[in-house]
């Protein structure tokens, strides 16, 4: 069910606070592009928060914000809208359908950029940004990769707890190599991060997904972009439909 957008500032605020609340729309931007956001899971949160809102401000499209109240890597989609991440994915598709926007990307974080590059891939959208993506919410392969830890076992364990029946899409690279595809899929990690790390490095053997590598930023890789500006460079620049660099820090000009 597609929601009306609205343009005024005061109950855009209330939509973000509304702890409800699984999708805001902000379209005051008076851009012919979509950014859609993707929140991840946040420790020192509540609950899922909406990522980038502040970040995004001057970034030059339109935006949709999405968070995953269940917690569960988006498999069971967004209450009383979405029953499963495919149902999310067909409601963005009827989104973009409607704006028919000039170039479409996507931006997650953690386990956003999980559903950012999975749904960016179905739809076959312009661009991705997935920002230190798991690569997998199946805690055997957790195991077996080496990557469990107290974090990761209790998101995966809240996700199959979450989904009704058995999650069909529990590692990312799997799933992205059933889909034919041309998104510019770009995984960011940092390799003072073990897990992203090998996350990326999997990922990376997917055809069409690009992994830019940072010595630095852990699992908070996307506030530190945030921080030095690059966030902004490598967002404007998929906007503006140019292929991002390897090194992200040569658009940002540092």
């Amino acid at each position: 069910m597609l929601e009306t957008a609205t343009l005024d500032p005061t109950v855009i605020k209330q939509q973000f606070a509304d702890p409800a609340r699984s999708i805001v729309h902000d379209y005051r931007s008076d851009s012919d592009n979509l950014l859609v956001s993707f929140g991840g899971y946040d420790a020192r949160a509540k609950q899922p928060r909406f990522q980038f809102k502040g970040a995004s401000a001057n970034w030059p499209a339109r935006k949709i914000f999405v968070r995953d109240i269940p917690n569960a890597f988006y498999s069971a989609g967004m209450p009383g809208l979405t029953a499963n991440i495919e149902e999310t994915a067909d409601l963005l598709r009827q989104e973009i359908h409607q704006l028919s926007p000039t170039h479409t990307v996507f931006i997650g974080n953690s386990a956003g950029g999980y559903a950012a590059a999975l749904i960016g891939a179905w739809l076959n959208i312009d661009s991705v940004i997935a920002i230190a993506p798991p690569i997998t919410y199946s805690i055997i392969r957790c195991i077996r990769l080496g990557t469990i830890n107290r974090v990761i076992a209790s998101v995966v364990a809240n996700t199959w707890k979450q989904v009704i029946g058995k999650p069909r899409y529990p590692s990312l690279d799997y799933a992205l190599a059933e889909v034919e595809f041309d998104t510019r899929v770009h995984v960011y990690y940092s390799t003072d991060h073990r897990a992203d790390t090998v996350s990326a490095e999997l990922l990376g053997r997917v055809p069409g997904i690009s992994t830019h590598p940072y010595p630095r930023g852990g699992h908070l890789l996307a506030t530190m972009l945030h921080q030095t500006g690059e966030l902004d460079a490598i967002v404007e620049a998929a906007l503006a439909g140019q292929d991002i660099p390897l090194d992200a820090a040569a658009i940002a000009g540092t």
